[in-house]
Formats: structure tokens, C-alpha cells, sequence
């Protein structure tokens, strides 16, 4: 196949077809792979978005404005009114179901503790709540709302007893503050176990292994999608990254790479997204970077068969339109043999014309070659006609015709040049030998008979001239002989 010259044309197109697409697919890969990272990365990051808008929406929002309601609503309150306060504590956890709203007063640390009751409470007890000697405004939570003047969310804790025992929750704060003056505090629990159920929506397939975990202001992790996970070591490790990278980049937001080392050992290449909330919470997603790696590598395997598929569909329309753009080379090639084989005179017969339609140079070198075929053989034809009469006029000048020249021109010119030498050689031998030899050749026949009577007629080349002038002069000579001999026999 390649031998040919439509086979190396398709191996050449192929060969440089093959390079274009390699190049190209692997610059096309190079930017998909780009652009797969970062729209993962950007899935990444509004997951951390949606995810992060939830949680401050109940932790930051929507409890500091309950607690803001509260604390407004309780300074109106006497203090001593504790079925009032009751009330208005009882009516904040039924909102969204805060499983104990509290309040401490500066001045004698006397406390309300309010649980939620999804059945309904119908009386309010009159009685401020036993702490069992515990003093409430000794507590972090109470100690720093205190000093900031402000509300705040505390770390997470899991309670050790009661109705919610094994529960994880936290505490959000407010300053009571009536006149200007501190007077206490007042706080609800938010339980934090049903955050990973609000996750759950923003999972995709995209990226399965898309993790979504929070750490309080202690950087402990407090809500993560395995059950068990919280306290483990495996935690631990994660926690120690994450703070790592907190203490170097001193950073709201940013991004978290680590391996994870899992309890079988397996180590998990993973890449994580971080926000901070404003009271010292965290929010982390994170994904395996396999994720990344096998969506690229399908992507390449996609690239690689596209690329495969269109060298291979590429390689067939090309073989086919070199070996169309091919074959009038293939009818010239045809064709000139032909003509080789009637100059060598291998055959008799020219060739036939070469049709072609084609304008190219092609078709330009196929009438030139038809044009020169032509010529050639009105050439070969004269210079057979002209070989022909050579013939004809040498049989004649064999038979005694000294006048016979070759009239045909030949399109040779060497032939030309022949037959000029041939008749100049005829105008020589009839100049000095005569125009008919079978003439001379009957004259000298009748010499040699002693009949000098006859003489060649219409004698001009020397030979002839000089037999006509022998014969003149012997036939004179004869006669005076015979006269002399009449003289004799007359004495």
C-alpha cells in the first residue's frame, strides 16, 4: 500500500492528521481538566455556601433575634412575676422547639429554667428553679455574655442526664439589660444532631464523597455524617489539620488539603472548603480528590475514543480522496508505459488520448503528454514514410534510376539530415556518372560487341558524356580506317 504513490499521500495525511488531533485532544484535555477542577471546586464551595447559610441562619439570625424578643419582652416583666416570665420563655421554646430556654439574674442568681413540652403546658409554676446549689452566673456562658455585653454561642456539649441525655447541644446568650444596667441573662439550648438531616439536600452526585462537618469555638467536631465519627481518633486528626491551618492563614474562609487515614489504614487524598462563623464556629466540606481524579480520567478515556474515532474516520476519507486525486496519475502512468512501448516499437499502435476533466496541473500535464503523444506519432509517421520512400528510391537507384531522390520530410531531424546526405550523394552520381545506368550499361554492351553505332541518349553526367565521346571517337576512327582501307583495295 504505501508503496504507491496515493499510499504514502494517506500515510503522510494520516501521519500529520494523527499529530493535529493528538495535540489538540491533549490541549483540550489539559483545559477540561482545568475546568473539571474548577467547577468541582465551585460545587465544592456552594455546598459550603447553602450549608453554611443554614446554620447561621439558626445559630446566628434566628436565635439572636428570638433572644433579642426575649430579653426585650422580660425587662418589661417584673422580676418577681415568674409566671410571666414563664410564659414568655414557654412561648420562645415552642417557636422552634428549644429544648430549654433559661434565665439568671445578676443580682441573686435566682433562675428560671423553662423545658419544652410538645404536649402543652397548661399552669406555670410560681417558683424560681432549684440549681442544686449550683451559683448559674459562674458559668463560661453567663461570665462572657456578661463581659461582652453582647450574646453568645457556646461549644458544644452532650448532656449526661435527664430527658435529653446523649444529646449534643449548645447554648445561645443575651444580655438582660434594663436601663442601662446588666441584670442577667437569658439563654435557650439548640440541639445540633439534626444538622447533618439539612445536609443531606445538599449532596450530588458529582462528588459522592462530599462530607459536610462542623467544630465549635474549642475546634472540637461536633457534627459529621458517620455516626461514631465525633471523639474517635480518626476526629482528632482531622481535628489537628483543621487547626493547623486555622493558626497559619488566619483566614474566614480558605481551603483545607490533608490525608485521611482511615481505620483500616487506607489513606485518602482529600481536599475541603472552610468558613468561620462570627461566634467562633466552623463549617468544613470536604470530598475525596478521587472524585476529581475519575471524572478527568473519564473525561481522558471520552477524549482518547473521540480522538480514535475521528483518526480512524480521518484515515478513511483521506485514503479515499488521495486514491481519487490519484487516478488520473495511475491512467498517465497507463498511459506513458503505452507510449514507451511505441517509441521502443514494442507495439505499433499509439496509445489512446487521455481524458481527463480536471484543470489542475494534472490535467495540464495529461494534454501536455496527450499534445506530445500526437506529435510524436505524426512524427513516427513521417519519419516512416520518409524510411519507406529511402527504401524505394535505393531499389530504384539499384535498378538504374539515378534520378530518383526522396521527396517525404521527415520529422527527425537526423533522418532529415539522411536523406539531405542521400541526395546529395544521388545529384553526385548523376552529375558524374549519368541519370541511367541501364543506358550506359547498353551502350557498353554494344561496344563490347564492336557495334559503336549507338551512342546513350540524352547524355549529360560525365560518364555518360565520355561513352558518347569514346564512341564518337572510335566510330571516327573506324571510319578512316575504312577509308583508308577503300583507298588501299582502290590502288
Amino acid at each position: 500500500m504505501f508503496r504507491s504513490l496515493s499510499g504514502k499521500l494517506t500515510g503522510s495525511s494520516v501521519a500529520i492528521f494523527v499529530v493535529i488531533i493528538v495535540v489538540i485532544s491533549f490541549f483540550n484535555f489539559q483545559k477540561n481538566k482545568g475546568d473539571i477542577i474548577d467547577l468541582y471546586q465551585g460545587i465544592q464551595k456552594q455546598t459550603l455556601e447553602s450549608a453554611y447559610r443554614s446554620i447561621f441562619i439558626t445559630m446566628g439570625d434566628e436565635a439572636q433575634h428570638h433572644l433579642k424578643i426575649l430579653a426585650k419582652n422580660l425587662v418589661k416583666v417584673d422580676k418577681n412575676d415568674i409566671v410571666q416570665q414563664r410564659a414568655i420563655l414557654d412561648t420562645a421554646a415552642s417557636l422552634v422547639k428549644y429544648p430549654l430556654v433559661v434565665v439568671v439574674y445578676e443580682d441573686d442568681g435566682k433562675t428560671i429554667l423553662q423545658y419544652y413540652d410538645e404536649n402543652g403546658i397548661k399552669h406555670f409554676s410560681p417558683n424560681w428553679d432549684n440549681t442544686d446549689g449550683i451559683d448559674l452566673r459562674t458559668r463560661a456562658w453567663y461570665v462572657e455574655t456578661k463581659q461582652k455585653g453582647a450574646g453568645i454561642i457556646t461549644p458544644v456539649y452532650v448532656s449526661a442526664a435527664g430527658k435529653y441525655k446523649g444529646q449534643s447541644f449548645s447554648t445561645a446568650t443575651m444580655p438582660l439589660v434594663k436601663n442601662g444596667k446588666f441584670i442577667g441573662v437569658v439563654g435557650f439550648d439548640i440541639s445540633v444532631d439534626g444538622f447533618q438531616d439539612r445536609f443531606v439536600s445538599f449532596m450530588n452526585s458529582e462528588l459522592p464523597s462530599t462530607n459536610i462537618f462542623l467544630t465549635d469555638s474549642d475546634g472540637k467536631i461536633f457534627s459529621y455524617k458517620e455516626e461514631g465519627f465525633v471523639g474517635s481518633p480518626a476526629a482528632k486528626q482531622v481535628e489537628d489539620v483543621l487547626a493547623d491551618v486555622l493558626h497559619k492563614d488566619h483566614l474566614e474562609d480558605g481551603i483545607v488539603d490533608y490525608d485521611f487515614i482511615t481505620e483500616d489504614g487506607k489513606v485518602l487524598d482529600k481536599i475541603g472548603f472552610y468558613k468561620s462563623f462570627p461566634f467562633g464556629w466552623t463549617i468544613v466540606t470536604t470530598a475525596n480528590k478521587t472524585d476529581y481524579t475519575e471524572t478527568i480520567n473519564a473525561n481522558l478515556i471520552q477524549t482518547i475514543i473521540l480522538a480514535t474515532i475521528m483518526i480512524i474516520i480521518g484515515a478513511v476519507v483521506i485514503f479515499f480522496i488521495n486514491r481519487y486525486l490519484a487516478s488520473p496519475i495511475n491512467s498517465i502512468k497507463t498511459l506513458l508505459i503505452a507510449f514507451f512501448k511505441y517509441l521502443n516499437h514494442e507495439s505499433k499502435v499509439a496509445p489512446k488520448p487521455l481524458i481527463l476533466k480536471s484543470h489542475d496541473e494534472i490535467g495540464v500535464m495529461a494534454q501536455a503528454i496527450n499534445e506530445n503523444i500526437k506529435r510524436t506519432e505524426e512524427g513516427l509517421q513521417k519519419d516512416a514514410k520518409t524510411i519507406e520512400q529511402s527504401a524505394h528510391t535505393a531499389k530504384e537507384v539499384e535498378e538504374g534510376n539515378l534520378k530518383a531522390r526522396i521527396e517525404e520530410s521527415p520529422h527527425n531531424p537526423q533522418l532529415k539530415e539522411l536523406k539531405d546526405v542521400l541526395n546529395h550523394m544521388l545529384d553526385t552520381l548523376e552529375h558524374k556518372i549519368g541519370s541511367d545506368t541501364n543506358e550506359i550499361a547498353r551502350v557498353f554492351d554494344s561496344y563490347t560487341r564492336l557495334d559503336f553505332s549507338t551512342q546513350v541518349a540524352n547524355a549529360q553526367g560525365r560518364v555518360e558524356v565520355v561513352t558518347n565521346t569514346l564512341g564518337e571517337e572510335i566510330r571516327k576512327m573506324l571510319k578512316t580506317s575504312l577509308d583508308f582501307a577503300n583507298s588501299l583495295n582502290n590502288q
